[in-house]
Order: structure tokens, then sequence, then C-alpha cells
């Protein structure tokens, strides 16, 4: 699957793409592998008993989301954990285009 990301600046906006390879789909969590701009993320989002969740194992990331359409929220919760804002916008891109794949989660 692929997706588009953006700075999301009306200003200096840039746009670039992603894709998606879907490795595990449950009912309640997705098992993917997100690459953008030279970077890949081996992602587990899915929900729990409070909310929705996003863990990187191969980068120590782990974090709760909010709704995987909610890129404000979510971008604010994994700039925590990543310094770089291309993988950050990339990885908010990634899981919302999850979100649009299927919307059992």
């Amino acid at each position: 699957m692929i997706f588009q990301c953006n700075t999301g600046k009306t200003v200096g906006k840039k746009i670039w793409t992603g894709e998606i390879r879907l490795l595990v789909h449950t009912p309640c969590h997705y098992e993917a592998v997100i690459t953008a701009r030279g970077t890949s993320f081996h992602v587990i989002a899915g929900k729990y008993q409070n909310g929705n969740y996003l863990c990187v194992p191969n980068m120590d990331l782990g974090c709760e989301l909010s709704h995987f359409s909610d890129t404000f929220w979510n971008a604010e919760r994994i700039r925590q954990h990543l310094g770089n804002p291309v993988d950050v916008e990339s990885l908010v891109c990634g899981i919302k285009a999850l979100c649009n794949y299927d919307e059992v989660i």
C-alpha cells in the first residue's frame, strides 16, 4: 500500500510517499513495515484496554496513541521518542493509512 506524507505546514510544505507492507492483521492489532524517505519501521499497532498503542521494537519505541487518524496528537506522542521530524511524520501518516486500510481497530 502506498501513502502520502507531508509536513503539514502551508509555507514550505514538503510531500513524500511511503509504503506499507502489511504482515499481520487481526481484530486487535496490525503488524507492518512502514518505509518512507529511506527509513523502515517495523511497527505493531493496535488496541488495548485503555485505547490504542504503537510499538517499534527495533527502536525501543512504545507509546499510547489516539485514534489512528489523529495525526496531531499521535505526532506529539511519537515526537517524544524520535528526534527526526521526517520520521515522525512518516510514522504518523503510515499509521493513518493503516486505519484507512480497515476500520476494524
